[in-house]
């Protein structure tokens, strides 16, 4: 499975929509994309599939540094929450 992320315009705010899977070199992937958005508001994790340790991270750290992240599935969202060294590798 590949990522996939849009850049949606909602009026003046721009909402990234990460889709797919973000594992490993995807992670790089998200940080070009928020990069080039100087930091989008929110992040649409409606149709993200899967990540691995490295992917809740690099979304933890945006979320720190303001991003909100919405509409992560169950799934996705337990392994937002989950305890450091928890997620599958």
């Amino acid at each position: 499975m590949v990522i996939r992320i849009d850049t949606l315009k909602e009026g003046p705010e721009v909402v990234l929509r990460v889709a797919g899977s973000l594992s490993g070199s995807d992670v790089l992937v998200l940080e070009d994309s928020v990069a080039s958005q100087r930091l989008p508001k929110r992040i649409d994790l409606s149709e993200l599939e899967f990540m691995d340790s490295e992917g809740a991270s690099a979304l933890l750290s945006l979320e720190a540094r303001g991003v909100t992240l919405v509409g992560a599935e169950p799934y996705v969202e337990l392994l937002l929450r989950a305890r450091p060294g928890s997620i599958p590798q």
